[in-house]
């Protein structure tokens, strides 16, 4: 069927949102998998973790332009390890809280140096996580099947990825409460040595 402009442009669009979703859930299960038998060997270089956010926050603008995200990122803040897999955690944050809040709600993004080393964080609006369940979804395969969560598509990988990513870089990562709404996820890292 021929399709006027604007509809094939809205088709070219969730279609590209699929393709995402599906390549991400498959680089996670690979990455899973290689962290699980140890054969993903975490390479440790100096890099500037400030412009690896950014780069992160300008693609996940593009791919979901109609959400609201705002940045606070401290320039030049460095790190001592693998940029592939800190962009995997970032890009999980990022894309956990899209799926977990309504699409007209703030994610708010937030680096700054601290005295012990970066602290990097992913705050939503959505409906929040009870505190039963933040001492659970760090666990590979962990789903929240209370309210609007159950019907979200995913594996309960992505947060099992982000804390095995942080405790390879010798980072603690932890969620709180976002007052009033939603949920706060940090990474502290350390000053690594080489």
């Amino acid at each position: 069927h021929a399709l006027d402009p604007a509809q094939k442009e809205k088709l070219m669009g969730a279609s590209l949102q699929e393709i995402q979703r599906l390549n991400t859930l498959t680089n996670n299960i690979l990455l899973s998998a290689q962290l699980e038998e140890h054969r993903n060997s975490t390479v440790k270089e100096e890099f500037n973790l400030s412009e690896l956010f950014l780069n992160a926050i300008g693609e996940f603008r593009d791919r979901f332009p109609l959400r609201k995200c705002q940045q606070d990122i401290e320039p030049d803040c460095d790190l001592l390890g693998d940029p592939t897999l800190i962009k995997i955690l970032i890009n999980n944050l990022l894309e956990n809280a899209h799926k977990y809040s309504a699409t007209d709600t703030m994610i708010s993004c937030t680096l700054t140096a601290t005295a012990s080393g970066p602290a990097l964080s992913v705050a939503d609006e959505g409906e929040g996580i009870a505190d039963d369940d933040k001492k659970k979804i760090f666990k590979k395969y962990y789903r929240r099947m209370a309210g609007q969560s159950s019907a979200i598509q995913g594996t309960g990988l992505g947060l099992y990825l982000c804390q095995r990513i942080a405790h390879d870089h010798q980072a603690h990562i932890q969620v709180t409460d976002n007052v009033p709404k939603g949920s706060i996820f940090t990474v502290q890292f350390n000053r690594l040595k080489a």
